[in-house]
């Protein structure tokens, strides 16, 4: 057995369009595995991924070159991190039989990269700047002072597990536990529209809405005690034009034109006989909550333009999660075990865009602000109900106006359950989050009371 193992040094993978010298012998992942075992020099190239692929069982059918591109740096990544090396002792031992190890290595692959090509939708086309989901061991600002322990860490697994892993060291090992998931507890709307990972669009033939929760975590590993650096951010992240409308002409509405619409709207929505009194909640709860975004980010006199997406911090606090297992030095003692922290430091954020706005102020209507789409519409329901007109407007509210998005697994959820099955999405796949405190007052908070409050508190 080698001193180093493995010593992936004496395994040079060459760069694109670069041939091996040996490539008329067929450099499969069952060679590619035994080169590094006995730790015999191999040149790889391009096209010996192919060959992986295959061993993967891997449908080259399925593949471009970004996503070819993507699944050779994912698989480079897990074989050096593949817990199985730590087996060569039984291996070199004679416990372990080659066939056996070099399957366990194969199978171990095949989860991997079968996961990528299943959930390609979740890798941005520009290749250049996928990103890594994983957890992080660094801060990306560089001003700020590192603190960290000297380990770097990926957990993987289902997104509900990072609300609960904890990191123990031990006699030089790291072990990593999941505590008992948080159970869940049924929201409100208004909180559920600002719950982490929830996305929400509205489209209506006046109007259409998008509003998103893209909360920043930063995740990190630190020894010892609690951590101070945390980065500033500011109040606006972004204001641009949606995709494919660069080039279009701003027309700004002013927070009360669109708050008048909206109004109508739901006064509208409560004549029409059928409609869903859960769709009619969902409405008013989601318009309030766009509102009260304009109202918070206030750029531009409090207006907003339609095909221009505004990211911001809201409710300006930040937080933080503690995981770490032991909390007293008595317990350390006890135990002969070092605190290791694994800290997730939250700053809520929420991306909201106004698709489209096409209505028109009907002028001639002089008891206050009223718009010539609804009055339409209220006008054929006053003269007969069974109107056309109404029914089609009513299927509409009913049944496809309102889709929500889970950003974690990027799942879709319309029609008229569509709330209903979300929530029972998240209380299967991602469970309740745990407490966060503010960095500021140390207060403990629960995410629904926040989520409830728009992310907002009085520090005391």
């Amino acid at each position: 057995m080698p001193a180093a193992f493995p010593d992936f040094e004496t395994i040079t993978f060459l760069p694109p369009g670069q041939q091996a010298s040996t490539s008329g012998t067929k450099t499969d992942l069952n060679r590619f595995f035994a080169a590094i075992v006995k730790c015999e020099k191999l040149e790889v190239g391009e096209q010996d991924f192919e060959h992986f692929f295959i061993d993967l069982m891997i449908s080259k059918e399925k593949l471009n070159w970004k996503l070819m591109r993507v699944l050779r740096e994912a698989l480079l990544y897990y074989i050096s991190v593949w817990p199985g090396w730590q087996r060569n002792k039984q291996y070199f031992s004679g416990q372990l039989s080659y066939k056996a190890w070099f399957e366990r290595f194969r199978q171990y692959l095949i989860f991997k990269s079968n996961f990528i090509v299943k959930n390609v939708s979740r890798f941005s086309d520009d290749v250049e700047n996928v990103k890594d989901a994983t957890v992080q061991t660094d801060f990306s600002n560089k001003s700020i002072q590192k603190r960290l322990a000297p380990y770097t860490l990926i957990v993987g697994g289902p997104p509900a597990v990072l609300n609960n892993v904890v990191f123990l060291e031990n006699k030089g090992n790291i072990l990593v536990k999941q505590h008992i998931e948080k159970p869940w507890k049924d929201l409100e709307m208004s909180e559920l529209l600002n719950w982490p990972h929830v996305s929400v669009e509205v489209r209506l033939p006046d109007i259409s809405i998008s509003r998103t929760n893209t909360h920043e975590w930063q995740r990190f590993v630190a020894l010892g005690c609690d951590v101070t650096a945390i980065p500033e951010v500011s109040s606006i992240k972004h204001i641009k034009r949606t995709s494919g409308n660069e080039n279009c002409e701003l027309q700004p509405f002013t927070y009360a034109f669109i708050e008048g619409y909206v109004q109508q709207l739901n006064q509208l929505l409560t004549k029409i006989p059928n409609i869903s009194d859960i769709r009619r909640l969902e409405l008013k709860t989601i318009f309030a909550e766009f509102l009260a975004d304009i109202k918070e980010v206030g750029v531009y006199n409090t207006t907003m333009c339609p095909n221009i997406s505004i990211g911001y911090h809201i409710g300006k606090n930040k937080y933080i999660r503690n995981k770490k297992m032991v909390s007293t030095d008595l317990d350390k003692t006890s135990c002969g075990l070092n605190v290791i922290n694994f800290y997730e430091v939250l700053m809520p954020q929420v991306d909201f865009v106004l698709h489209h706005f096409k209505t028109t102020q009907d002028t001639a209507h002089k008891s206050g602000v009223a718009f010539q789409t609804l009055n339409k519409i209220f006008y054929k329901l006053l003269l007969e109900k069974a109107h056309q007109e109404i029914a089609d407007f009513r299927f509409l509210v009913n049944n496809t106006c309102v889709v929500y998005n889970c950003t974690l697994c990027v799942k879709n959820f319309s029609g008229p359950h569509a709330h209903f099955n979300l929530t029972k999405h998240f209380a299967q796949h991602h469970k309740a989050e745990q407490s966060v405190l503010c960095h500021k007052c140390r207060r403990q908070f629960d995410v629904k009371t926040l989520a409830g409050s728009r992310w907002t508190h009085i520090c005391k």
